[in-house]
């Protein structure tokens, strides 16, 4: 470009490329970007061949005749799947016109499979992956390698400490890498940190399990997963985003046979549920088997039971309770004996039967009274809170309530100081339904309420 730029004096020229071009005199660069979440929205146009892409809303008459399925939230998770890539949504709705028969869910579904979305990103000569794969090719060895060993970290945001672990560097010489991967276009970098755009991201998973031995992603997966693992153990509730994170690597490390990794990584979700829980848990259960692992087996099962009692199969969660109890028991481990009494507690209060909860919450108390056993204590309190609110009355109900506000400021979990707020709050109001101690719908835990058969009216049917 520099010879021709003498000759287009006083034009402007528009130069587009892969690389910040260097050198070039008055030069202004404009780094181009995925799509804006709003600006996605005003993709329905490309799914119905109408002027909703220039509406600026879905409340196009073309969204309207869409037909099925093709509403403004199939839209954006087809945007989100493709990375909100000009390209990669043009693609896929090339592909849900060339197909009359399939509909925007049929398409979402098939983009929500990781591992098939990059061909379904294909239609006619046009090649999403080929595009990719060109940026890819064009980069020297040692960033193609660092690229594919990055893919071991979860999806989402990640800073020099973990890429220093899934590259085995230093966390000065994995920052200069990732440099080198945004110069290269392989990673976005901004001051909330790094992350692969997900379209590459994928690429990169193909190409690790294509190009790098065996032994070598195991030993990368392995840093990985020890990494989290530990930032994990720090002060403070892990957030959603990170637990999902926690969850992708514990199946990681059960894949890779790393069986104490597996049931520290399940552990450090510390009560946050995914949708895929029970999944999860069994997983670690199974590894604490093959490590041997006598109090992680009781802790899992303990966290077993808490999900089918949830899901009201209380027979089995009744069952896995007991396990847990008489696991921890022989392992000599008193804080999870103690965790698994408060389940049983909880089944036995659910119940009606608030004598025998008492019973069990007594010694359970007591045992997680010990100091660095705060979690087990907090829970512990709201058990015993729920109990005095049907069997004493609010003002007790209201210190136990306000015993689990201290233990969760000193667990550092917003979440839980949320919910025992919440519940301080309800005791201040006046009783609903009349007089009595206990209201007729108890929240029992964070969004999981309880409520009184009695506050249901009939069904006049």
């Amino acid at each position: 470009m520099r010879p021709l730029l003498p000759a287009l004096r006083g034009a402007v020229v528009l130069l587009v490329a892969r690389r910040v071009p260097a050198g070039l005199p008055g030069l202004r660069s404009v780094l181009l970007g995925p799509w804006r979440r709003d600006e996605a929205q005003r993709l329905v146009g490309l799914f119905t061949g109408g002027a909703g892409s220039r509406a600026g809303t879905f409340g196009s008459a073309a969204a309207l005749d869409a037909g099925p399925g093709l509403g403004p939230d199939t839209v954006a998770e087809i945007a989100e799947l493709c990375g909100r890539l000009p390209l990669a949504v043009r693609t896929a709705a090339a592909q849900l016109a060339a197909r009359p028969h399939w509909t925007a869910a049929v398409l979402a579904d098939r983009l929500r499979e990781e591992g098939g979305r990059l061909d379904v990103l294909r239609t006619g000569d046009v090649d999403v992956r080929s595009r990719l794969l060109d940026a890819y090719a064009a980069c020297p060895e040692p960033q193609r390698r660092a690229f594919r060993l990055l893919s071991l970290l979860p999806p989402g945001r990640f800073g020099a400490r973990q890429a220093a672990a899934a590259l085995d560097l230093t966390e000065p010489q994995a920052s200069a890498a990732l440099e080198a991967l945004a110069d290269e276009r392989l990673v976005a970098v901004d001051r909330d940190g790094c992350r692969i755009p997900e379209l590459l991201r994928l690429l990169a998973v193909e190409r690790l399990a294509l190009e790098d031995p065996p032994e070598v992603v195991r030993a990368a997966a392995e840093r990985v997963c020890r990494a989290y693992a530990d930032g994990a153990a720090e002060p403070g509730r892990v957030c959603d985003t990170g637990a999902r994170g926690l969850v992708r690597l514990a199946r990681t490390a059960y894949g890779a046979g790393l069986w104490a990794l597996t049931v520290r990584l399940t552990d450090a979700l510390a009560g946050w549920v995914p949708d895929d829980a029970e999944a999860v848990y069994a997983l670690a259960l199974d590894a604490a088997r093959r490590c041997a692992d006598r109090p992680a087996q009781a802790r899992m099962r303990r966290s077993l039971g808490e999900l089918a009692w949830q899901y009201r199969r209380v027979e089995q969660a009744d069952e896995l309770f007991s396990d847990a109890l008489e696991l921890a028991r022989e392992a000599g481990d008193e804080e999870e004996a103690a965790r698994a009494l408060v389940g049983l507690a909880e089944l036995r209060l659910d119940a009606g039967e608030s004598a025998q909860a008492a019973a069990l919450l007594e010694p359970a108390l007591a045992a997680l009274s010990a100091p660095g056993r705060t979690r087990g204590r907090y829970e512990a309190s709201r058990a015993r809170a729920l109990l005095a609110l049907a069997q004493e009355g609010r003002e007790s109900a209201r210190a136990w309530f306000g015993e689990c506000l201290e233990l969760a400021g000193a667990l550092r979990d917003q979440r839980l100081e949320v919910y025992a707020l919440r519940s301080l709050r309800a005791l201040s109001l006046p009783p609903r339904g009349g007089s009595g101690p206990a209201s007729r719908a108890v929240e029992i835990r964070p969004g999981l309420w309880r409520i009184d058969p009695a506050a249901v009216p009939a069904n006049p049917l």
